[in-house]
């Protein structure tokens, strides 16, 4: 019984600090969540690459969300205006845009990372 335990804990001891990580679970999204994912292109492709990343995304925008008490169309006219960081395609990242427009200084260095990443996991186009 004791070889078995002293086994499995020189075992994982060695297993490198990367195979560990990839035992550590997932974040679990919401319906909601799972919603604006979908509506959103980057957070979309990240969910494969960067689940984390995501949850971060959308822990923040929950965050502006109950600032701004849930009202996303009543951002000034004038912030919206005003030269900001955009995301990503803003396009196709309605939410993220959003993010940029109510919240620009939390956005910074979210959208640095989405950016990075997303430029990462793009495939090289067919020629």
């Amino acid at each position: 019984m004791w070889n078995r335990i002293t086994i499995a804990l020189l075992a994982a001891m060695i297993v490198p600090s990367t195979a560990r990580a990839e035992l550590v679970a997932q974040p679990i999204f919401s319906v909601a969540e799972q919603a604006i994912i979908h509506r959103n292109a980057a957070l979309n492709m990240l969910t494969e690459t960067d689940p984390w990343l995501v949850r971060r995304v959308l822990d923040v925008l929950a965050q502006t969300d109950t600032q701004q008490g849930n009202a996303r169309d009543a951002i000034a006219p004038a912030r919206r205006d005003a030269k900001q960081e955009r995301p990503p395609e803003p396009e196709r990242n309605p939410d993220l845009d959003y993010l940029g427009r109510s919240s620009p200084e939390a956005a910074h260095d979210l959208f640095q990372l989405i950016k990075r990443a997303v430029g990462t996991s793009k495939k090289p186009a067919a020629q």
